[in-house]
């Protein structure tokens, strides 16, 4: 027993020596694989004014894409390889669109080891953008199929996924497959979007399914509101960079992420973690459990019951049930996309389907720049074919950059400047409106504020649906009756109303300027013939001009 005592005291007083900071670090330092982009666009530069397709190369160091990276490169090593283990995958590798090479497998790297090890400056023209296939790629690598904790990629690049003009569409995104496919190996991607040429929309997915997604970024949609991206955007200087770069290297050696490990090295796992969720019904909270987000409190589409709820969310309260007074009417339907409110009108008892609205079209959207499916993205699903993409409404053939570049998206028209202004829409006859359109990226973007027409008749409804200054010209009466203030009555148009009518409605609302009447409504004389024919050329003239 003494032998044992003495043991024992010996094992307490050699953990008692270990320095406090060493038991803290018994976690697993984070290992990280930097992916770095080394394509042409990155010393090229499109000095202020001149043609978009024309550029310098190299750019002056203040606008050289590649010098910046190198030093927000270096600040991030000089600052964290004592704490972060590193390794380097750059593409292409060896050149123009090879899958990019782990040229340094992670390890403990100085510095100076990693910027030695990402080479010369890319050349002018000739390294396109292989994105997707260097991260599937890296999924085979060692360091990656081994599945080792706490481990993560880096992926910093400008452009679009691009190697050839006749790439199909669906090659734009297919990088969010390939981060998925790490995620699945336990590997979480930082995605980093360096300059305004890079893909917004095919990043924002990829950072979402590489599980280190923004902050407060929108989750919810493919198609975020500029701003709510979930990618990490860094402007072309040295400060804004290395500010994204340090976000990273914070995240990854303090922060707890839902991932099922101790990322901050307290002896618990994604203690605390939740975030905002939503469904097509409203907004929730989800929370993590072993490594995943589960429990999302939005309430969720149910059958709809007579509660005075949309109990459905469709955007119609209460559809097909009764307890309402006949001739009572209420707005229903959409505002999203194409979608128009309509009304409901109250007929037996019961509310009636939605109608004079624009309701959802349904099936994907086309390539027409129009949200038919009303869900508040444009042409997610245009079928356009192989080596062409959709954009502004037309399947578009990308040309090959200037001079084998490797920039790649699509050519976007160049006819307005930023911040510019424009009326759009139909008409603003009857209660249809102009919207506005604004130019953002030197293109028009979608049109905002407008109201157009409903439908190409005018039912009876006592709303000019066809926005041309008459209301009810085509109701569809039954034989004998006539429609009269939206209703179809056996009373004929123009005749006066009974004396417990209440008050007579005017001739049209202000916006028909009071010439709702038909021609044969009234006896006709020359004067009114000739009133008629000046309003309908004035029409016409209208029409002509915004056509």
């Amino acid at each position: 027993m003494p032998r044992l005592a003495s043991w024992l005291l010996a094992l307490v007083l050699v953990v008692l020596a270990v320095p406090q900071e060493a038991r803290a670090q018994s976690c697993d330092r984070p290992r990280v694989m930097l992916v770095v982009d080394k394509s042409s666009s990155m010393v090229r530069w499109t000095p202020p004014g001149a043609p978009p397709d024309s550029y310098e190369c190299p750019a002056p160091d203040s606008q050289n894409k590649w010098t910046i990276a190198r030093s927000a490169l270096q600040r991030l090593l000089t600052d964290y390889a004592s704490r972060i283990d590193f390794g380097l995958q750059r593409f292409p590798d060896p050149n123009t669109c090879s899958p990019g090479s782990v040229v340094l497998p992670i390890g403990r790297r100085s510095a100076t080891e990693v910027m030695d090890a990402l080479g010369d400056a890319p050349p002018c023209s000739g390294n396109y953008t292989p994105s997707y296939q260097t991260l599937d790629r890296l999924a085979t690598h060692p360091d990656i199929t081994a599945m080792q904790p706490n481990t993560y990629a880096l992926f910093l690049t400008d452009g679009y996924q691009w190697c050839s003009s006749s790439d199909p569409p669906s090659e734009r995104f297919k990088g969010v497959a390939s981060v998925q496919r790490l995620r699945e190996l336990g590997v979480r991607t930082f995605v980093v979007g360096f300059g305004s040429k890079a893909d917004r929309l095919a990043l924002h997915r990829m950072a979402i399914a590489g599980g280190m997604a923004k902050p407060g970024c929108d989750t919810a949609t493919l198609d975020p509101a500029p701003g709510r991206e979930c990618f990490y955007a860094a402007d072309t200087d040295v400060d804004s960079l290395s500010s994204v770069f340090s976000t990273f290297a914070m995240r990854v050696t303090t922060d707890e992420v839902c991932d099922g490990v101790d990322n901050d090295c307290d002896g618990s796992t994604d203690e605390g973690l939740s975030r905002p969720c939503s469904s097509s019904c409203g907004g929730g909270m989800e929370r993590c459990e072993a490594g995943r987000w589960t429990g999302c409190s939005a309430p969720e589409p149910a059958t709809e019951t007579c509660d005075g709820r949309d109990n459905d969310c469709d955007g119609v309260t209460d559809e097909g049930c009764g307890g309402c007074r006949d001739g009572e009417t209420r707005p229903c339907g959409s505002t999203l996309g194409m979608c128009v409110p309509g009304t409901q009108r109250c007929v037996g008892g019961s509310w009636s389907e939605c109608m004079g609205g624009v309701l959802p079209t349904p099936g994907p959207d086309g390539c027409d720049g129009l949200d038919s499916d009303c869900d508040a993205l444009v042409d997610e699903d245009a079928d356009c074919p192989r080596g062409t993409w959709c954009i502004d409404g037309r399947c578009v053939d990308p040309q090959s950059p200037p001079d084998g570049g490797d920039t790649g998206p699509p050519p976007e028209p160049t006819d307005c400047r930023d911040g510019e202004t424009r009326p759009c829409g139909v008409t603003d006859i009857g209660p249809c409106r102009y919207g506005t359109q604004q130019c953002v990226g030197r293109r028009w973007d979608v049109c905002v504020g407008n109201v157009d027409p409903v439908s190409d008749t005018d039912p009876c409804d006592a709303v000019d649906n066809d926005c041309d200054g008459f209301i009810d010209e085509d109701a569809d009466c039954p034989a004998g009756q006539s429609c009269v203030e939206g209703r179809c009555s056996d009373r004929p148009a123009g005749a006066e109303p009974p004396t417990d009518a209440g008050p007579s409605r005017p001739a049209g609302p202000p916006e028909d300027g009071g010439c709702a009447c038909r021609l044969g409504s009234v006896e006709a004389n020359p004067s009114s013939l000739l009133g008629v024919l000046g309003l309908g050329l004035l029409l016409w003239r209208r029409r002509k001009r915004r056509a």
